[in-house]
């Protein structure tokens, strides 16, 4: 499979540094992201300033899913706390073949589904309360990750969106 339109969900600090290594590297990105960081990020891109060098990128940016169309990889950020607030939206970015990647800071939804014993199929309903996260992610498309970098996020509406990565 080749790779090249990438959506990332929640380009914060971890996303908006993925985001600026891969289109640096050539990728075509989109950004999903709030209403309130449209027009700021649209405006102003995101900057990493990684090891006295600056990264300057400029996804494509929107609030909707929609306007993106389907993807061949989605790259979801966002906390497993407010997977519930975009399961439902990111099934415009996905086609047969997308896979999805979902890079974590905390133990997902689906974490005991491949372990034997009696934990095995277990869900956790802080992260997926009544199903409705685990309803929107076929895992057959879906690959785990947990991130290990610092990096520093710092933007106010009014300024651009920079990054240090330490």
């Amino acid at each position: 499979m080749t790779v090249s339109n990438i959506c990332i969900v929640g380009p914060g600090a971890i996303g908006g540094m993925m985001a600026a290594k891969m289109i640096n590297a050539g990728f075509n990105v989109s950004a999903l992201v709030q209403p309130a960081r449209v027009d700021t990020m649209t405006a102003n891109g995101i900057t990493l300033h990684d090891d006295g060098e600056f990264l300057h990128a400029a996804p494509r940016v929107a609030a909707a899913a929609s306007e993106f169309g389907q993807q061949d990889l989605v790259v979801v950020t966002v906390k497993e706390t407010a997977l519930k607030d975009v399961a439902a939206d990111i099934s415009p970015l996905l086609g047969q073949d997308t896979q999805v990647v979902q890079i974590t800071n905390g133990i997902p939804w689906w974490f005991f589904d491949a372990f034997d014993g009696p934990l095995q199929g277990i869900r956790l309903d802080s992260v997926d309360r009544d199903g409705l996260v685990s309803e929107h992610f076929d895992l057959t498309r879906h690959i785990g990750g947990v991130i290990n970098c610092g990096v520093h996020f710092g933007m106010t509406l009014a300024e651009p969106l920079t990054m240090d990565w330490l």
